[in-house]
């Protein structure tokens, strides 16, 4: 209701006549002394990277049809916003992505994250990460496909040591390498 509220003010500041044209989904996860609060509404979605997985924090939820979903400025918004407490655990980062690019990382079918999403969280340890994903995300997302929808993503690192993921075993050195 507070949200809904405050869009109903900036509504009226920028002259609209209702809030329907400031639909938005919502995606936001807060860490603090070990513990994450996500909250989720709509068709994005919420994942987690650790050493060894990607971890789907919140799913899409879409309305009654497949291209369809809920909106901060629906009526009833909070009967289908989700809440999640957990422990950060062995996370590295957290990442949040708008349905646009959900469409190119994320099955639907099997309910998972493919390997595409915790690359592009990884950035988030590389020196230029942040240029590097908005140069990714704009030439094999947005670029390839006009018509698509919103292509947002945000990553949360909460490790400094970057994860395993997707190392390559390399094999030890011999007495004879180390030297």
């Amino acid at each position: 209701v507070r949200c809904q509220n405050a869009l109903s003010k900036k509504a009226e500041q920028m002259g609209l006549n209702d809030i329907s044209t400031m639909a938005s989904t919502l995606l936001a996860v807060a860490v603090k002394d070990g513990k994450a609060l996500s909250c989720h509404l709509g068709d994005g979605a919420i994942g987690a990277v650790t050493d060894d997985s990607i971890k789907v924090i919140s799913a899409p939820e879409n309305g009654e049809f497949a291209s369809t979903t809920y909106f901060m400025t629906l009526p009833n918004a909070e009967q289908y916003i989700h809440f999640s407490k957990f422990d950060v655990d062995n996370t590295a980062i957290y990442f949040l992505m708008s349905d646009g690019t959900c469409d190119y990382s994320y099955d639907d079918v099997h309910g998972l994250f493919l390997d595409g999403a915790a690359k592009l969280a990884l950035m988030v340890y590389d020196k230029m990460g942040e240029i590097k994903l908005t140069e990714t995300v704009q030439k094999h997302l947005i670029e390839p496909d006009s018509g698509s929808d919103d292509c947002s993503f945000i990553a949360l690192k909460v490790c400094e040591k970057k994860p395993s993921i997707f190392a390559v075993n390399q094999p030890e050195k011999t007495a004879d390498e180390s030297e």
